[in-house]
């Protein structure tokens, strides 16, 4: 059975993570047409690279619960360090990106504002769920 902090945890992450797409979303549908477009052609190949990153890390944890590699302790730390450490070069990645093609600055300053509310609903999730 599921805790009440994880569900409190997994509350805050869902809540957090929707906000920061309604961010992303009203900032979007303020560029101009052809920056929406040039938004598309920047970041269609990353992603996926980064799903592929992420399945095996996820693969890897999940692998190392069921033979024990390592402590289950080291285990979590390695992994969620591993996402979050994950998230801020992508985030870091995407800032350099629409920099480099110059986006509006608000545009910048709202798609870093929904990166870091992406962290710290990590972080809070974690701090929640594993009290």
């Amino acid at each position: 059975m599921l805790s009440n902090n994880f569900i409190v945890g997994l509350l805050i992450l869902l809540v957090m993570l929707f906000l920061s797409r309604i961010i992303i979303e009203k900032s979007n549908r303020k560029l101009d047409p052809d920056k929406k477009a040039l938004l598309f052609t920047v970041f269609l190949n990353k992603n996926y690279f980064h799903y592929i990153i992420l399945i095996v890390v996820i693969l890897a944890f999940v692998l190392n619960l069921k033979f024990k590699w390592l402590g289950l302790t080291l285990s979590f730390i390695i992994y969620f360090s591993t996402l979050f450490i994950y998230i801020a070069v992508i985030s870091y990645s995407s800032y350099i990106k629409l920099k480099r093609n110059d986006f509006p600055p608000d545009y910048i300053k709202n798609h870093i504002i929904a990166s870091v509310m992406k962290m710290v609903a990590f972080i809070s999730f974690l701090a929640i769920a594993l009290e």
